[in-house]
């Protein structure tokens, strides 16, 4: 659609077609009634505010308006958004996931003291590695595992106790029945221990440089073996 631009000369009013709009000023578009006479009617185009230079000629009968765009700037980050986490090493996460395993899944076997004591170990080793991330799905699986871990705990615990004093638990039916359900309480916790704890692990990232580093070794030994 063509716009003009209505301008005061010496010689009277007329209508200057513009083709860069500029915010705030007036417009008018160009008609013809029934009987061919031309008018103009003010419209309001639809248009993005751009600063303005005008250039006057050296003629009075027209002004060429040059329009600007202004500068853009990229956008600001926060400090923490421009950082990525660098990731862990694949040998602090195996060593990790080697202790862990190993307490939970020797605990199915041989329980009680095994997993009261090398149950601290192991929560020490990992909370090294939580709190080297502010990850929330980190976060959320350690939470998790802590209070499931320490719940396994007690029952291995209470287990114990059980066990050490089973000559004077057994003498009722009720004794009976505790020194049963206690022992297959702490196994399924132990299970699902040794699950989160596993689930935490798997959701610690590995650093870019370790992941190459793995996958040309993968590289170079299938080369090897062919």
């Amino acid at each position: 659609m063509e716009y003009y631009e209505k301008r005061e000369y010496n010689d009277g009013i007329k209508y200057v077609r513009v083709f860069n709009l500029v915010q705030g000023i007036t417009y008018y578009t160009k008609f013809m009634d029934e009987n061919n006479q031309i008018y103009f009617s003010p419209a309001q185009p639809q248009m993005t505010a751009v600063p303005v230079m005008t250039t006057p000629t050296m003629s009075a009968g027209s002004t060429f308006v040059s329009a600007y765009p202004p500068p853009t700037f990229p956008q600001q980050q926060s400090h923490m958004s421009l950082i990525p986490e660098s990731g862990y090493s694949l040998a602090e996460v195996h060593q990790a996931r080697a202790l862990h395993l190993g307490i939970t899944i020797t605990a199915l076997f041989f329980p009680t003291l095994l997993f009261l004591i090398g149950f601290p170990f192991c929560y020490t080793r990992l909370r090294e590695l939580a709190n080297k991330s502010s990850n929330v799905t980190i976060q959320s699986y350690w939470r998790t595992y802590v209070g499931m871990g320490w719940t396994t705990w007690a029952f291995h615990f209470v287990t114990f106790i059980m066990f050490c004093l089973s000559y004077f638990i057994c003498r009722n039916i009720s004794g009976i029945i505790m020194i049963i359900v206690f022992p297959i309480l702490t196994l399924l916790f132990t299970i699902i221990t040794c699950v989160l704890g596993a689930c935490f692990l798997n959701s610690l990232p590995v650093s870019l440089q370790e992941q190459q580093t793995v996958s040309y070794r993968e590289l170079r030994t299938s080369c090897v073996l062919r």
